[in-house]
């Protein structure tokens, strides 16, 4: 059984290639659609039947020359005119992003830019033209799904003072914009049962869901490719893929060399179980998050720490020729030699990285699900302070 976690894996400007090495294992060694082997549930992959209803009507859409769902693309609209005003639900977007200071320039020019959140975050403090109080999870009707079961989780508080939900907040400004049939739904949870009609979760409802306790078993497979149907032109499983071929990306995985650089060592970033990028301002918005983490930790290896002079705590500086970021040094035999490793979201940390795309633009269309990852990676020197 192959288990891929989280998705730091695809933050590279060569994940693409990794990932489609990776998914080639199960297939070449006969383990697909049998208990226990393959791939185990992975995000948005669906390998089981697990599914959900889709209520984008995209055909209503205009003709229109529309931005990719790339970060790179996404970028260059921002920076170039063509998209002047933003509404961000819940995006820190000024510590997410890669190549921060391009993303700063960006909103700089922006005619407007409203900041709906929970929390005075980067982007809302140094680039909010308008922020709008978002309501938590348990002010609002919401479902949540993991790989074998739904779960409801219903409203026990009143939104406090004037923080209002995102579907709240673009219903009414859907009226205001003259937008129609924007919420054909008449009641607050109509989208979410309309999401549910779908025979992976028996067509629930959050009616159901609440008579039910709140949770209810999938009714999907627990062996993934059980039936060997596959998402691909010819419904089999495809080594050489021509359709990626046809998007400008490799036809089978390949190995590509790194760009000589004058930096040595290779900044990644990612994750703890307390942790997800930039939400709640970095964590510096909820104390017990501070307590835990006080300032930002650079992981290096004892071999690269010592080269440089380093010892466990120190002050550091971690630059490039793109910027500079202070962190402290946590010496670690947990990453190797050559690679150091840092929680991401920290403001002014994204400064660093690379943030050209992983793959096509064309290639962003491929599946539902497709979004243009930026390359998060970044090579750099690390000085003691």
């Amino acid at each position: 059984m192959l288990l891929l976690g989280g998705a730091s894996l695809y933050k590279d400007r060569h994940g693409w290639q990794a990932s489609r090495a990776i998914s080639c294992l199960p297939p070449l060694t006969g383990k697909l659609g049998k208990p226990g082997c393959g791939f185990g549930p992975r995000h948005a992959a669906n390998p089981h039947g697990h599914g959900l209803a889709d209520i984008l009507n995209l055909a209503a859409r205009p003709p229109g020359n529309y931005v990719p769902t790339q970060m790179s693309a996404i970028l260059d609209a921002i920076n170039d005119g063509r998209v002047r005003a933003m509404l961000l639900l819940g995006s820190n977007f000024a510590s997410s992003y890669p190549d921060g200071r391009r993303v700063g320039a960006g909103l700089e020019k922006m005619d407007l830019v409203v900041s709906h959140d929970l929390f005075m975050n980067e982007t809302a403090r140094r680039y909010a033209d308008i922020v709008l109080p978002g309501t938590t999870w348990l002010e609002g009707v919401g479902v949540k799904g993991t790989a074998t079961h739904i779960y409801l989780m219903d409203r026990i508080l009143e939104p406090a003072g004037e923080a209002r939900s995102m579907p709240d907040v673009l219903k009414d400004l859907a009226v205001r914009l003259g937008v129609e049939d924007f919420y054909p739904w008449d009641h607050e949870a109509g989208h979410i049962d309309a999401v549910l009609d779908h025979p992976a979760t028996g067509h629930a409802t959050v009616a159901e869901l609440r008579a039910k306790g709140g949770m209810a078993p999938l009714k999907i497979s627990h062996v993934a490719h059980i039936d060997h149907q596959y998402q691909t032109p010819s419904g089999k499983i495809e080594f050489y893929s021509a359709r990626a071929a046809e998007c400008g990306l490799p036809a089978l995985p390949s190995y590509a060399t790194r760009p000589h650089s004058a930096f040595p060592l290779e900044l990644r970033m990612g994750r703890t179980i307390n942790h997800f990028h930039a939400f709640y301002d970095g964590g510096r918005a909820l104390p017990s998050l501070v307590r835990r983490d006080k300032r930002p930790l650079l992981w290096i290896s004892p071999h690269d720490a010592a080269a440089r002079g380093i010892a466990d705590g120190d002050a550091i500086n971690l630059h490039n020729d793109r910027a500079a970021f202070n962190a402290n040094a946590k010496v670690t035999d947990k990453v190797p030699a050559g690679t150091v490793w840092i929680h991401d979201g920290w403001p002014g940390l994204n400064d660093l990285t690379y943030g050209g795309p992983c793959i096509s633009d064309d290639a962003t269309k491929l599946f539902a699900f497709s979004t243009g990852q930026s390359g998060y990676d970044a090579n750099i020197e690390v000085t003691a302070v």
